[in-house]
């Protein structure tokens, strides 16, 4: 490898890391364009490398994380109404990829909180079960017991005193959208 290459290799190993050393992940996901962000895509694609979140003995995949459990959080501009539109598979697709991913990986729980017509006239409400949800959700999740911290995690805890779990940063470097943003930090609209 040259140098620049080298230097890209540190920072998706990086990233990769604030994976192995996760005991949970969070994730917000907007849908756009009927799909998950591609700026999340593009993080799975760079984290997802054999010998760091999975192995394969050419026979076989296996998961190299032991992590008991993640919550993604779906956020969607309307819902799917199969009344409405009786031909649509609907937008199972989406929650479905990322389970199969952190399955993939080596999450042992994945629990889903959907959120739906954040656009519509009932934003205000589905917002508000949404950030009720939420809450009541992180409240269910159990912090580390003390001392079992890795050495990442004081700086984080440090960083985000009153988060039940640590976010998966974006890429380095990266831009998010402001949908993209607003999913970076969690449930609704931006403030």
């Amino acid at each position: 490898l040259d140098d620049a290459e080298t230097a890209i290799w540190a920072r998706i190993t990086e990233l990769a890391g604030r994976f192995q050393q996760a005991d949970r992940i969070v994730l917000g996901v907007p849908m756009g364009n009927f799909d998950y962000p591609y700026k999340l895509k593009q993080l799975i694609d760079l984290v997802s490398q054999r010998g760091m979140l999975f192995s394969f003995d050419g026979r076989a995949y296996g998961p190299l994380l032991s992590i008991p459990r993640a919550l993604v959080i779906h956020v969607r501009g309307q819902g799917h109404d199969p009344v409405a539109y009786p031909a649509s598979p609907g937008f199972a697709h989406q929650a479905d990829y990322l389970d199969f991913w952190l399955r993939f990986i080596g999450v042992k729980e994945i629990r889903r909180l959907m959120v739906e017509h954040t656009w519509d006239g009932r934003a205000t409400e589905t917002i508000a079960r949404g950030r009720a949800d939420a809450q009541h959700r992180r409240l269910q999740l159990p912090r580390p017991a003390p001392g079992a911290h890795r050495e990442g995690d004081r700086r984080r805890a440090r960083r985000q005193p009153d988060r039940a779990a640590p976010r998966v940063p974006a890429p380095r470097g990266g831009r998010l959208g402001g949908r993209e943003r607003r999913a970076h930090r969690g449930v609704g609209p931006a403030r």
